[in-house]
């Protein structure tokens, strides 16, 4: 980590000489000579001790600036980059901290940041050294000092086994409860009144949730993962739906889920493939009470078909309980196909296509369905925002329903456009807001629902 250092200001070549002791690493064995250097020059040759891959020689001449002025921002700077060379990242991250303590301009503080991180890394406090690069981030004099950060920060987060991944958000939602659209549902071809808390009702949905994933092991063309994962949605009413369902209550529309999940990744093809295998084992909750557990497993394969083009194809297989209630087990068998392609412009096309089947004891449960959708990723910003639109169109066919003696027949469709504000940035992390919109149309009115969505997040820019 030797190139963190700043060079040494003019001021400081004006300084006075100081002498320092050379010994056995930096001079012949039999010389035994006193080497005398400018302050200037002293860092300078620290500087290339450090690139020639001796930080021992760059310690003994930081240490010799040390004592002549305990406060040499540089000589700290130094000290700090050949402490982790060294292995003493400890000591690496207490330097670096004194250095940060002294740094006066943006452009030391990012340097002192990025020698803690590095002093952390090399103790294998990943996570740790993750944040002070996001601090060093936050410190970045220039976008050339933003990419460095952004670099180290990818680099680290190869290397470091736990990966933490945080969902934070808000949304105010005009269907909280997925209600339908309308008052009033024809069955059986006679109209019915629904109550107002089968109505859709609109208010704020708050969710959060976190993802953790350890790497068991990992070689060159294989990695193995074990990890866990919670989520929850909290809603609120809005004072419209408190008025239409004065009955209905926002903790009976929260939902929970929990997950450990296991995977391997194997690739071939000269690395052109990739194979993995997933399995998940979970329970969610619906209004604080048991719903399902479910067992979902998992295999697809990647294959790039050209520099621009890769394409994916997966099969899952998912078996599905419900706890603590009456009700049948549900089976559902998933075949999916994507297509990314990478366009001139930096931007990305992803289009796909998925097939469902649910199998289930209760003839009601039982569906086909198909599933086209479309992503794509504006490959400039726009007035410094990063901008990406989605897609998607599900045609789903129940053979029975109790409701209509030829079935049920739901046609639903999206579309939604994202906004990543990166340049409104705090510590790696830009405010994000996404507009979804969705409408499934049935052939039983029961089931004709509209939502629209305005998410607020937090995302991360690297």
């Amino acid at each position: 980590m030797h190139h963190l250092i700043a060079q040494p200001s003019k001021l400081a070549r004006l300084l006075p000489t100081v002498t320092l002791l050379l010994l056995l690493l930096c001079v012949p064995a039999d010389a035994g000579r006193t080497l005398t250097l400018g302050i200037g020059e002293s860092r300078d040759f620290g500087m290339q001790a450090l690139h020639s891959g001796r930080p021992d020689v760059a310690r003994a001449i930081a240490r010799g600036l040390l004592q002549r002025d305990r406060n040499d921002l540089q000589a700290l700077f130094m000290l700090s980059a050949a402490q982790t060379a060294l292995g003493r990242g400890a000591l690496a991250v207490k330097t670096g901290k004194r250095a940060l303590s002294l740094a006066q301009t943006g452009a030391d503080r990012f340097t002192a940041a990025r020698l803690i991180a590095a002093g952390k890394a090399k103790s294998r406090k990943y996570i740790q050294s993750e944040l002070w690069l996001r601090r060093a981030l936050q410190y970045a004099p220039s976008p050339y000092h933003e990419k460095i950060a952004k670099r180290d920060f990818r680099l680290v987060k190869r290397t470091n086994p736990l990966r933490l991944n945080f969902i934070f958000g808000v949304a105010p939602t005009s269907n909280v409860n997925n209600g339908a659209s309308t008052d009033l549902a024809w069955l059986f071809g006679l109209p019915f009144l629904l109550s107002s808390d089968a109505q859709a009702l609109s208010g704020t949905e708050y969710n959060a949730g976190v993802k953790a994933t350890y790497r068991l092991s990992q070689s060159v063309k294989h990695a193995t993962d074990l990890g866990v994962m919670l989520y929850g949605k909290g809603y609120s009413l809005s004072r419209s739906a408190k008025r239409k369902a004065p009955n209905a209550r926002a903790k009976n529309y929260a939902f929970f889920a929990a997950e450990i999940f296991g995977s391997h990744q194997r690739l071939y093809n000269d690395g052109r493939s990739m194979l993995s295998f997933s399995a998940t084992l979970g329970q969610n909750w619906y209004g604080g009470d048991p719903l399902n557990r479910y067992l979902r497993l998992g295999v697809r394969q990647r294959q790039a078909m050209s520099p621009k083009v890769k394409r994916e194809f997966g099969l899952e297989v998912e078996h599905q309980s419900p706890v603590g209630r009456g009700g049948n087990d549900i089976t559902t068998l998933s075949l999916q196909g994507n297509l990314d392609i990478a366009l001139q412009d930096k931007g990305k096309l992803i289009l796909g296509l998925e097939g469902r089947r649910a199998i289930s004891d209760s003839r009601s449960a039982e569906f086909d369905s198909v599933a086209l959708k479309l992503d794509y990723w504006l490959g400039q910003p726009v007035w410094g925002t990063d901008v990406s639109f989605g897609l998607s169109a599900e045609r789903r066919d129940y053979p029975f329903s109790v409701y209509n003696a030829n079935g049920r027949q739901d046609t639903r469709l999206s579309a939604g456009v994202s906004f990543v504000f990166s340049k409104a940035q705090l510590f790696g992390f830009s405010p994000s807001i996404d507009l979804r919109v969705t409408r499934n149309k049935s052939n039983i009115g029961l089931y004709d629902t509209e939502l629209f969505t305005t998410r607020l997040g937090l995302r991360s820019t690297f």
